[in-house]
Parts: structure tokens; sequence; C-alpha cells
């Protein structure tokens, strides 16, 4: 996903190299670009997808508790639930407390109540922004979502 936007400026410079390429060369460049194709379809159809699908069902059993996650991009789009994205990447408003090292300020004041990312992910952030970043929390489960992945759920402890 992160290099999708490149698609078009490969296709142009394949097409331009294709035309100046001699013959002989041409089918390198052939084979080369069908083993490209072939492992980007490999990867639309990889068993993550699958895997964030199941976790997204799991996540929509409870639809009014706020989710929150690093690597939430999947299945923030496939589930129903509010999933909000911490690492900033798609998410504007939490740039100042990541830059203050404050996260925590910000998840308290959106009112996460489930964070969810990769199983030993939350410890390499912890190290990052503090922490503190799930005082208040309790590890519930891990769900093995199948294709390796699997996720922590933390959930916030009721007062």
């Amino acid at each position: 996903w992160y290099v999708i936007q490149l698609i078009p400026v490969f296709v142009i410079v394949s097409a331009i190299s294709f035309v100046h390429l001699k013959e002989q060369r041409r089918i390198y460049l052939w084979l080369t670009l069908s083993l490209l194709f072939c492992a980007w379809i490999w990867e639309l159809s990889h068993p993550r997808l699958e895997s964030q699908r199941v976790l997204s069902e799991e996540m929509d059993r409870d639809p009014n508790v706020i989710k929150g996650g690093f690597n939430s991009g999947y299945f923030g789009y496939f589930s129903q639930a509010r999933v909000i994205n911490l690492d900033g990447v798609v998410n504007n408003d939490i740039l100042h407390y990541l830059r203050t090292r404050d996260l925590r300020k910000y998840i308290d004041s959106v009112g996460i109540g489930e964070i969810r990312d990769f199983r030993g992910t939350l410890g390499g952030y912890r190290n990052l922004f503090g922490p503190d970043l799930t005082e208040g929390f309790h590890l519930v489960d891990t769900v093995d979502a199948g294709g390796g992945e699997i996720h922590e759920r933390w959930r916030r402890v009721e007062q």
C-alpha cells in the first residue's frame, strides 16, 4: 500500500524502456514485469487480508467501543467499528501528541476503550511514546487470526 502511487510511474518507465530495447532484452523485461505482477497479485490474495477480515469481524462484536492501534489500516478498513490510527500516518490530529511523547493524553481525550495491535508491537511503541501507553488497560486476550497474524487486545480497566 505504501508504494501503490508509484505504479503509474513504473508503467510509464517500463513502456519507454520496452520501446527502446532490442528484441532480446524485451524478453527479459517482459519476464521481469510478469514476475512483479505475479508478486503483486500474490500480495493482494495473501492470507494477511483474510486474517484482517477475521479480526474485523471479531472487533464488530462490540462496535460501541472505540478501538485504537498503530497498525490499524487493515482492520480499520474492514471493520464497522470506529478505529483510530495511533501512528500518525493517516491521523494528523495525533502529531502533536506524538512529538511531545504524550500519546496517553490523546488516547484518553478521544475515548479509546481498546488498543489492538500485533503481538509485541506495543512494547516498541512504549519505548517511543512512554511507558504509560497501556496504563489503565489490561491485556484481555490474543487473537490468532491465521496467516501468522496474532493480535493483542488491551481493554480499558473500568473505574
